[in-house]
């Protein structure tokens, strides 16, 4: 039996905790492979400051925030090969001297983009369909062409996790196990509020190998706009996208994943995101949480087991009795690898 193609996810996906110094620094990943990171997204979990996200495909000076739209900015200097460098900026939400900061990085294809005809518009993806990831940029047709509208994503199977930002408008995303949690696979949801909705203007069509597909929101389609799209396909081992149903007891909910998770994301479709990360607590139970709002780090709790992960909360955000739930995860080992080796809890 394979129970991964991915023995190091290490080498697609690492977490790093890192304390701000207000100027220059190199930042070292310490996972098992080296990562140069492709898309890095970064938040002062103990801070009430915005989050920053950069990837290859735009390029360095150009940063998306949770809470805005994208600046363009000199906090990062470098995509390293093994990390990332950050450099003086002025910045108080970002590197800020003594505060810690919680860095996710995915590896993608070192910054290589190639023009993608598979949908209805061309786009450009930069693709590493081993870990089942794209980078996307295309520009909205909205007026143009009649939605839906296809998109080409690159990854050779159906995403189940697509993240999207133009400009200035919130983060829309599709997740696919929205169909266990609401009965339809097509709501979008906002990643940086509660708000969630079916009114198929993101994302009427469900996506397929080669395309997903957007609507008439702006979000995801606004005519002339240059738009990125963030897709994940899973891949057994390494990533999950699914759902669960709290019981609303400290012994909560287990979840399987297939795998010791690195990071978990978790959404209730009447509550803000809330997400963990092995980097921020050493020993189970891990509190050390963080949303996706502008917001400190809260104290919902969370076992990271060898499988997968159980909930410790009695109720909401992340564990109500009787109310579902979907979430993504990110894996630091395989449950066993190719070669058959278990992996072990923390």
């Amino acid at each position: 039996m394979a129970y991964t193609n991915i023995d190091d996810p290490s080498a697609y996906f690492q977490t790093k905790l890192w304390t701000g110094n207000n100027g220059s620094q190199s930042i070292t990943n310490d996972g098992n492979s080296d990562l140069q990171p492709d898309w890095i997204w970064q938040k002062q979990p103990d801070t009430a400051t915005d989050h920053h996200l950069v990837d290859t495909s735009r390029g360095i000076t150009k940063v998306f925030e949770m809470i805005g739209g994208q600046t363009t900015e000199s906090i990062y200097s470098s995509f390293d090969s093994n990390g990332f460098s950050v450099s003086t900026s002025g910045d108080t939400e970002f590197n800020a001297s003594g505060e810690r900061q919680s860095s996710l990085q995915w590896k993608c294809n070192g910054g290589t983009t190639s023009t993608n005809t598979d949908g209805d518009v061309n786009s450009t993806v930069q693709v590493n369909t081993t870990a089942g990831f794209s980078i996307v940029q295309y520009v909205g047709s909205r007026d143009s062409i009649t939605p839906p509208t296809g998109i080409g994503h690159g990854l050779g199977q159906k995403p189940n996790f697509i993240v999207v930002k133009n400009g200035g408008y919130d983060w829309i995303w599709y997740h696919s196990g929205s169909a266990n949690v609401l009965g339809d696979e097509r709501y979008d949801w906002d990643w940086n509020s509660t708000a969630h909705s079916i009114a198929l203007s993101q994302f009427p069509t469900v996506p397929t190998s080669s395309v997903f597909y957007v609507g008439t929101g702006p979000q995801t389609n606004r005519e002339g706009y240059n738009i990125v799209a963030y897709c994940f396909a899973e891949k057994q081992g390494y990533s999950k996208f699914g759902s669960y149903t709290g019981n609303g007891s400290t012994n909560g909910t287990f979840v399987y994943t297939g795998f010791k998770p690195a990071w978990v994301e978790v959404r209730q479709t009447s509550q803000a995101t809330i997400n963990w990360d092995t980097s921020r607590g050493a020993y189970n139970v891990v509190s050390d949480n963080q949303g996706n709002s502008n917001s400190v780090v809260g104290g919902e709790q969370i076992d990271f087991l060898s499988n997968g992960f159980k909930l410790r909360d009695t109720g909401s955000p992340t564990n109500n009795n009787g109310s579902k739930y979907i979430f993504t995860a990110f894996a630091e080992n395989p449950f066993v690898t190719s070669t058959g080796i278990p992996t072990t809890a923390r």
